[in-house]
């Protein structure tokens, strides 16, 4: 299984670009994929809105197909008995949602785990073409799949446009980060399967935990940090992948910690500070000494994930978290500078968008076109 699964996220690498809805044909769309579209899914017709293609890839050990779905097409929601599907986005742009939670985005690369006995739905954004593999793997007695009442449309037509260019890696770092921001502990643990499913280890999502409480604060860093122990514990007692990744570097003693920091606020944020650190112990003078010893460098110098990935996922907790503007803006600003383009800034804005709120995303939107000036 694991096998299998391994070769097909293998060659997602090689996956073509797909053009948006209003732009093509399935014949064009099947042209441009690397797997077959396969025939019209009539068997299934009437547990789907909108026409749809099914293609079946294999049928020994793991069932695997290729569905196709034509913008705003969905299938209705369903339970899967007795089996876990796993969804390996592959083409164009969709949605998934389970019972109870907000719908998460599928772009191509994210791979989407769906326990067994959990009411989901799935299928293509409005404005785009879809395509995603789906694996069943059987995980207990029975099988089968309730088909359940159709998603309501209007529910369905509230789901924002979602067009992101973001790397696979990239979009799991921001729904970590936005999903911790706002305490959202089932979209949480959804996106830290997911996080481990695409390659990220416990040691990085850990330390986006640990970047967390010096911006949305302990409490949720600590419930981020709760639902990493379990799903890594859930995870170890299904035999899934769990990659523990390296450890965090360790601060020299000798180490003049104040300058550190202050070298790494210039170098992300474009500065040329030369403070001394104060004598003075008032507040100012203690937050100061906080920041730079403490933020800077005591989290900062622990590596494990990138000044890049650290400012990407600060700036999506920030945009999140709303009405820190100041803060959005600079971290949104040494995103930028240490290499995140201005279409990955705009991409993790549609997806706070998406999975926190549409004025959230707005905002962030406004916050990137000034830092970017696109």
């Amino acid at each position: 299984m694991r096998k299998i699964l391994y070769v097909m996220l293998m060659l997602l690498i090689s996956t073509a670009v797909f053009a948006e809805g209003d732009k093509m044909e399935v014949h064009d769309y099947s042209s441009a994929s690397m797997f077959p579209v396969g025939e019209p899914n009539d068997a299934f017709a009437k547990y789907f809105s909108g026409n749809t293609w099914l293609s079946l890839l294999n049928k020994e050990d793991a069932f695997i197909c290729n569905v196709t779905f034509e913008p705003g097409a969905i299938n209705n929601w369903h339970i899967h008995h007795g089996e876990a599907q796993i969804l390996v986005g592959v083409g164009g742009r969709g949605w998934v949602q389970f019972e109870g939670q907000p719908a998460q985005p599928i772009n191509e690369g994210d791979v989407v785990r769906i326990p067994p006995e959990v009411k989901h739905w799935h299928g293509a954004a409005k404005d785009s073409w879809f395509s995603h593999l789906s694996i069943s793997v059987k995980s207990g007695q029975g099988s089968g799949t309730d088909w359940l009442e159709p998603v309501s449309r209007s529910d369905y037509d509230k789901l924002p446009i979602l067009k992101t260019s973001v790397s696979a890696r990239n979009a799991s770092i921001i729904k970590i980060a936005a999903y911790t921001a706002v305490s959202n502990l089932g979209g949480l643990k959804e996106a830290m399967n997911s996080a481990m499913d695409a390659g990220l280890a416990v040691s990085e999502i850990g330390e986006l935990c640990v970047q967390s409480y010096a911006y949305v604060g302990f409490p949720r860093s600590l419930l981020a940090e709760g639902v990493l122990t379990g799903v890594v514990k859930e995870r170890q007692e299904k035999g899934l992948k769990v990659e523990q990744g390296k450890d965090a570097a360790i601060i020299p003693a000798d180490l003049d910690k104040y300058k550190y920091g202050r070298e790494k606020i210039n170098q992300l944020f474009g500065m040329n500070a030369k403070q001394a650190k104060p004598d003075a112990t008032d507040y100012n003078s203690a937050t100061d000494i906080f920041l730079k010893e403490h933020l800077f460098t005591d989290i900062f110098y622990r590596g494990v994930i990138s000044d890049k990935e650290r400012e990407l996922a600060t700036a999506t907790m920030l945009a999140a978290l709303g009405n820190v503007n100041p803060m959005l803006q600079a971290h949104t600003s040494g995103a930028f500078k240490t290499g995140n383009t201005p279409e990955d800034l705009h991409s993790m804005a549609d997806i706070v968008g998406a999975l926190v709120g549409k004025a959230q995303g707005e905002n962030a939107h406004s916050i990137v076109k000034q830092v970017t000036g696109k």
